[in-house]
């Protein structure tokens, strides 16, 4: 399913406002956009914590340290 550039660009402000995004999330974001796994994207900041096995490298790293 293609996502909406706009509806994705509006999104993406609104977590970075509230996460006052940085090189992580930034990294996050456009592998899951590459990965048009968007939806999991959501879920990984929805939940307070994801499940190991959904988590990617760069989030993993990001998440941890």
């Amino acid at each position: 399913m293609q996502l909406n550039l706009w509806l994705v660009h509006y999104l993406y402000h609104i977590f970075a406002n509230i996460l006052k995004v940085n090189l992580c999330f930034q990294i996050i974001f456009l592998e899951m956009l590459i990965k048009n796994q968007f939806q999991n994207f959501l879920f990984y900041f929805v939940r307070p914590l994801p499940h190991p096995y959904q988590i990617s490298s760069y989030f993993f790293l990001c998440y941890y340290s």
